[in-house]
């Protein structure tokens, strides 16, 4: 899934800056920028529908989560994963353009102190 996930915003991350796709606001001739708004090929439209997936995916996984916190507050365990859900849902939302994104519902906010440094989620505590 990880891999899915990496390969999805690794092919949106290039196409957008690469390819010129559908257009949702066209091209602005001020800036001389257009917005990617799609899947132009039937392999990029395989990609993309897995992307979409995995961020639905995302976000039912953290829904059931914050359903186990509030069951459980005093566990960490749940508190942790759901995090990692969230972390995942973003990465994978933030390469897509406007009309795709979607709210994370019941988001958790983390403060900035406690926010983790790197990518690689909580690896402070398997050191």
């Amino acid at each position: 899934m990880f891999g899915d996930i990496c390969s999805f915003v690794t092919f949106c991350s290039l196409n957008v800056l690469n390819l010129l796709g559908r257009l949702d606001s066209g091209v602005h001739h001020w800036a001389r920028e257009a917005e990617r708004a799609g899947p132009i090929t039937e392999e990029e439209e395989e990609v993309w529908r897995r992307g979409l997936e995995l961020r639905d995916g995302c976000q039912k996984e953290f829904s059931f989560l914050r359903r186990m916190m509030k069951r459980e507050p005093d566990n960490l365990f749940w508190r942790e994963n759901a995090l990692i859900e969230q972390k995942l849902f973003d990465r994978i939302d933030n390469v897509l353009p406007k009309r795709y994104k979607k709210e994370l519902k019941a988001r958790i906010l983390v403060p900035p102190s406690k926010q983790v440094k790197n990518d690689v989620a909580f690896s402070k505590r398997t050191r």
